[in-house]
This record gives C-alpha cells, sequence and structure tokens, in this order.
C-alpha cells in the first residue's frame, strides 16, 4: 500500500482579536486532487479535535490547496490495498 507522504492538513490562524480568531484547515495533496486517505482522515480528524477545544475560536474554515477540486473523493488506489489486506503470509 502506498501512502502519499506529501498528503497533510495545513492550519493555520487568521490574525484579529484575541478572541475573535478564524482557524482555516487545508486538505494539501493538489497532486492528487486533494483525494482523502485513512492517515489524512486520522490527521484531520485529531485537526479538529484539537480546535474544538480551543474557546478563543469564533470560526473553522475548512478548504484545500490547489486549482482542479477541493476533494476528489477517496484515494481509490489506497482504498484498493486496504481492501486486499495484507499479503498471505509464505509458507517456507
Amino acid at each position: 500500500m502506498s501512502v502519499h507522504a506529501d498528503a497533510r492538513v495545513l492550519l493555520r490562524y487568521e490574525a484579529g482579536a484575541p478572541d475573535q480568531r478564524v482557524a482555516h484547515v487545508a486538505i494539501d495533496n493538489p497532486a492528487k486532487l486533494n483525494t482523502l486517505t485513512p492517515a489524512l482522515l486520522r490527521e484531520l480528524a485529531a485537526t479538529i479535535w484539537r480546535l474544538a477545544g480551543d474557546d478563543s475560536l469564533r470560526a473553522v474554515v475548512l478548504g484545500s490547496t490547489g486549482e482542479k477540486a477541493f476533494i476528489g473523493g477517496a484515494d481509490i488506489d489506497v482504498m484498493a490495498a486496504l481492501r486486499r489486506g495484507p499479503p498471505p503470509a509464505s509458507s517456507t
């Protein structure tokens, strides 16, 4: 299974009053049309949970990088590998 190491979740805060901050979360994998992998979904969930505990935030904006797609859905190559499961153990 190949997980694309360049797929990641970016986080930045918009400047503003301390009690009116806006967090910007972006899916960053434009080469693969911002497709989602299990690892990227775990990272996104962890980021959202971390932000949920920040009482100074007023909003969270979800976006993506690149110009072709917001999110292209699931990464079919990774999902197919997950579906096949691990290779069978060799018998010696």
